[in-house]
């Protein structure tokens, strides 16, 4: 009976394996640097900018990160899941078939990257907007007197 369950969680569990945690570990740490180190937009101002120059460096920053995403990000998560596949060896060798595809480890694997990189997208998103939103507050002033039509003071 054990061995039978044994078995089972072998044929269906991607934690079996050293190489396939290994692999999710390292695509994670990626993940999480990329969800709290990156962002979509530009909130280091040092100066007021014209809103044109403001367009420009957002759009500046938005072409940056999509660069980095395309061509660093992923392209390291599909080299650690293709070195993945390489050292399993014959195990996945015979995934020509989408019926043998989709009975095994690899769809799995696969599945959870394409949710670890979702995550990492969303965290992304929701973290550049609070940013974003807290750089106009932070430079905002909190009240305004008005003490004349030439004297205005900020607090």
């Amino acid at each position: 009976m054990y061995n039978q369950r044994q078995m089972y969680f072998k044929d269906k569990s991607l934690y079996d394996n050293k190489n396939s945690i290994k692999a999710m570990t390292k695509i994670n740490q990626l993940c999480y640097q990329v969800s709290f180190e990156e962002s979509l937009f530009f909130t280091s101002y040092d100066r007021s900018y014209k809103l044109e120059e403001f367009r420009l460096i957002q759009r500046s920053a938005l072409n940056n990160l999509s660069t980095f995403l395309i061509q660093k990000w992923v392209i390291d998560i599909e080299e650690i899941s293709k070195d993945l596949i390489e050292n399993q060896g014959k195990k996945w060798d015979c995934l020509k078939s989408k019926e043998v595809y989709d009975s095994s480890k690899l769809k799995s694997f696969l599945i959870v990257i394409k949710f670890m990189m979702q995550s990492s997208i969303s965290n992304i998103c929701k973290r550049s907007i609070i940013e974003f939103y807290k750089s106009f507050e932070d430079r905002t002033p909190k009240s305004v007197k008005i003490q004349s039509s030439t004297e205005v003071i900020n607090q």
